[in-house]
């Protein structure tokens, strides 16, 4: 159900010269949370993992990423974030746990 939104972002992306390496960013993979017994968005297509080299996952809630995370040119960047969020999706790094620069999904759950 979320093809045309997943379409419409990357679109917008290539239009923003933001750079994805296919090698690290995925969207689809049935898993639990890592550390947890919960199945992950990625298990029902709601979420992806992107440029996730360049891109981390910190567990130290005292890390700013505000404005995204990294400065080479596959990092996310509050330009990107913008993106996903004027699709509906909300991003990891906005979460008051773990901020997970990477992440993209369409509910507001972790993972």
């Amino acid at each position: 159900k979320l093809a045309a939104e997943f379409k419409a972002i990357f679109k917008d992306m290539v239009k923003a010269k933001f750079r994805i390496k296919s090698s690290s960013t995925c969207a689809y993979v049935w898993k639990n949370i890592i550390g947890t017994g919960t199945v992950s968005q990625h298990s029902y297509g709601l979420a992806i993992d992107v440029n996730w080299d360049d891109n981390p996952c910190f567990y130290n809630t005292n890390v700013d990423v505000t404005n995204g995370y990294g400065t080479n040119k596959f990092s996310v960047t509050q330009k990107v974030i913008n993106i996903w969020k004027a699709h509906g999706f909300y991003w990891g790094g906005d979460w008051t746990g773990k901020k997970d620069t990477m992440h993209f999904s369409y509910t507001e759950k972790p993972g």
